[in-house]
Formats: structure tokens, sequence, C-alpha cells
């Protein structure tokens, strides 16, 4: 059973890459608040550096805006380039 939750991550860390490495900077929030609009939203002690403000957005399109957008932050931010 490990071996298959390791292959598991391990694509998960494959499809996306910049959601993985920004663990190490920061946190993310997926879900519904009441508060905002936002269906993801990625932080760091800083504050907000994405949000996703679609709404209805599966777990799979939040994921993959929150790809997409934090390749664009650490791109600007550290020069960070994923394939």
């Amino acid at each position: 059973m490990a071996s298959n939750n390791k292959r598991n991550a391990n694509s998960l860390d494959e499809r996306f890459p910049a959601i993985a490495a920004w663990i190490q900077h920061g946190w993310i929030e997926i879900g519904d608040q009441e508060w905002t609009r936002s269906s993801a939203v990625a932080q760091d002690c800083g504050g907000m550096v994405y949000e996703e403000t679609g709404s209805n957005k599966t777990l799979t399109e939040c994921l993959e805006s929150l790809e997409r957008g934090l390749r664009k932050h650490m791109k600007e931010r550290w020069g960070d380039e994923f394939e």
C-alpha cells in the first residue's frame, strides 16, 4: 500500500511542480470562503501571492490555476522555471 501512495505523490509532484516547490515557501488554501470569492489561494508570510477567483471550480481546475499562478509568481520573484 505504501508504494502506491508514494507513486501517487510522485505523479502529483510531476504534474504540479510549482505547487510542490511552493510548500517550502508558503501555504495553499482550497475551498469555498464565505468572505471572499476565491476558490483557491497561495500565500506566504507577506500575504497572498495568487488567488483563483472563479466559481464552481473542480479540484483539478483549482490546482491547474494555482500551478499557473505560482509558476508566474516564482519566475518573477526568483527566476524559477518549471517544465
